[in-house]
């Protein structure tokens, strides 16, 4: 495939919304990742997004495809599930789904399994969030809540190879690890940026022309949520 042609490609599909944006109005961003695959013929890159969803109401993650073997693509997985809270203590009240926790102490469920947090609002600014409010229910937002946990636990809620690949099984070939970072300069597209004229994802697609990851420049990266968090009360 000519580079110009999949630029153009990844062009469209962000004028037609379907591609990943990290300022979007219905989700709170909290950790992104890129993962290319290649064989000797194909390429496959996913962009992993794990957001609190103001429309669905879940922690999840929102995981994007494009390549040589891709068809369609785009959003591929909306809204992965990556964790949820216990019914004894719960982040939204299960009657009217307004958020009920409370910064002082709460609890989520990772993989089956319970975890109860009490940080202190130290260690809440440590991770970028400020708390203003007195301990009682709604003092933190869900949103908070994710973005904590990635900042003490990691990037625990993307998916596994195995997982990424099973989503796209035309790409079943495409199996070799070439590039994967949490750190890159990703395109405002909702802002207008092409992602044609992104040098990080110019840099990508020449990589992958030469099978060579050394040429790939994640440019400067803006991937930390607090980059985008001003869209958070729009």
């Amino acid at each position: 495939m000519e580079t110009t042609d999949f630029l153009a490609r990844l062009d469209k599909h962000a004028q037609e919304y379907n591609f990943p944006a990290f300022d979007n109005a219905h989700t709170k961003f909290a950790d992104a990742r890129l993962t290319v695959f290649i064989d000797s013929s194909d390429w496959l890159i996913a962009f992993e997004l794990v957001n609190w969803s103001e429309k669905e109401l879940v922690f999840g993650e929102d995981i994007y495809f494009f390549g040589t073997c891709v068809y369609p693509e785009g959003l591929r997985s909306p809204g992965r599930i990556v964790m949820s809270w216990p019914e004894d203590m719960p982040i939204l009240d299960p009657d009217t789904n307004e958020c009920v926790a409370n910064w002082k102490e709460w609890a989520v469920v990772i993989d089956g399994d319970r975890h109860v947090f009490t940080p202190t609002p130290e260690e809440y600014a440590r991770a970028g969030i400020i708390v203003s409010k007195p301990p009682n229910p709604c003092s933190i937002s869900e949103s908070d809540i994710l973005r904590y946990l990635i900042f003490k636990l990691g990037h625990i809620f993307f998916a596994d190879d195995r997982q990424l690949l099973a989503m796209v099984p035309e790409c079943s070939s495409v199996s070799r690890l070439f590039l994967r970072t949490e750190a890159w300069q990703h395109p405002d597209v909702l802002a207008g940026e092409r992602p044609s004229t992104n040098p990080c994802l110019r840099s990508l697609v020449n990589a992958l022309d030469e099978d060579n990851a050394a040429l790939f420049n994640p440019g400067n990266p803006n991937t930390d949520w607090r980059l985008w968090s001003q869209t958070d009360d729009a």
